[in-house]
This record gives structure tokens, sequence and C-alpha cells, in this order.
């Protein structure tokens, strides 16, 4: 928390939610920040990437339990602006990035803002546990695969943390700045190509085990997961050439 010079508090964290078609997701997410027991002033910055759902009435219910700023974007631009817009209204040290089928648990934002505490510049990456009806998708793959990218994320050392940058995540805001945001010629694969410029200028980033969040979209069906890696593979085209260093 910091007081501005005219008296105003500034909220020491801003959480930006970016959302398209979210009124179904949103309710258990918005359940879960309205539990968190940080004790601190914080804001919560919704963009909504267009307007296609009974979602800005859903967030006008929730107008008085949580410090809500909503951003309308009039047509849907794509997760990356609106992810741009919402940190640029951002008036926290500590920006904290959540998408709209994340639950975290109740201290997630206060652990979150004791990784901070010390003024580090400093990256901090919430995994996510997917959430998986019991299919035949869920038993042989679906399930299995997420224990493996979970037992990666926290097995991987300093040179290496940057490519569980993902879904939720934080990050002091001085640093998201200075590396210009994400990058909008990633339609996918936004995030690690965002970890990897945070890290190559000097961001130490951490997975810690006790921020990990539940994730209730994941990919569902085989079906989804083919036309998904395909989707990544082109990202990576990109990214590598982009950075041609970039190894992942």
């Amino acid at each position: 928390m910091r007081t501005d010079p005219q008296g105003p508090v500034v909220p020491s964290a801003s959480v930006v939610v970016p959302t398209h078609r979210g009124g179904h997701r949103l309710p258990v997410l918005l359940q879960a920040l309205e539990a968190q027991d940080h004790d601190g002033p914080w804001e919560l910055i919704i963009v909504l990437d267009g307007v296609l759902d009974d979602t800005p009435q859903l967030l006008a219910r929730w107008a008085d339990r949580l410090p809500l700023q909503v951003i309308t974007l009039p047509t849907p631009s794509g997760v990356v602006t609106a992810l741009n817009t919402g940190y640029a209204a951002a008036t926290g040290d500590v920006v904290l990035r959540c998408d709209d089928d994340i639950t975290p648990r109740p201290d997630w934002l206060r652990r979150h803002l004791v990784h901070h505490a010390s003024g580090e510049d400093i990256g901090v990456v919430s995994a996510t546990r997917d959430v998986l009806d019991d299919t035949p998708y869920a038993r042989a793959y679906g399930r299995p695969a997420n224990e493996r990218a979970l037992d990666a994320a926290y097995a991987r050392g300093g040179a290496d943390t940057w490519i569980s940058w993902a879904a939720c995540n934080s990050v002091r805001r001085t640093s998201f700045e200075r590396i210009g945001g994400f990058d909008p010629r990633f339609v996918y694969g936004q995030d690690s190509e965002l970890g990897w410029r945070l890290y190559s200028t000097g961001t130490r980033i951490v997975v810690d085990p006790a921020v990990e969040v539940l994730h209730r979209g994941p990919t569902t069906t085989a079906a989804v997961r083919a036309s998904r890696a395909w989707i990544s593979g082109a990202s990576m085209r990109v990214a590598h050439r982009t950075h041609p260093c970039l190894l992942y």
C-alpha cells in the first residue's frame, strides 16, 4: 500500500481478468476473489473483450461486493489487447493476471504479495491444476498430462521457470511496463513469450506451489487438443523468429 501525495490510498495490488463470453465462468471466480483474506487495499479490473452475453449485468450485481472496475472493449479484439488494456489501467504496485476460468484459494492474493514485499524484481507463477470430469479423455490423457505439467513446472530451475508463465501470475507493474507489455503478434503463446522477456531483462521468476490454482476450463477432448497443438506450433515459430535464441 502507498499513499498518493494528494491523499488517496493507492492499492497495493491490481488483479486483471480478461474475459470473452465469460458470464457462465465468472461467478465462481468472483466468489473466490470475494473470499480473499488479504486485508489491504486492492483493485479488480475486468476487461470485457466485446459484449456478447450478459456479463455486464452480472458484474453490476457484484459492484458493491468487490473493488471492481469494468473496462469494455466495443468489439472483440483478442486476449492480448484485453490484457494490455487491463494492465495499462492498473494502479497497484503489483499486477496479478487471472483468467476467468481460474479459482484461487483464499490466501492466493496475500501469498503473492508476500513474494513482492521486499521490492525485488520478481514474477510469481500460480501453476494451474485442471478440473476435469471423469471421462475417457480425462483418464487416458487429460489428468496424467496435467500432473506431468505440474511436476515439470515445480522442478524447473531458475533459467527455465519463465516457461510456466501462463494464465495466473504476478509481477511488479514497473517490470511489466519496462518490457512493453504483451506482444500483439501472438494470438497464442503470448504468455510464455512475455515470461521470456521478463526473465531475459532481469526479473527472477518463481513457481510457488503455495499459490497453485484450479483451472476450470481445460481442454476436454482429443479433437480440441489436436487443434490447439497446431496453433501452439504456429505460435512457437513466431516466437523463434522473434527471439532466435529462444528454446522451449
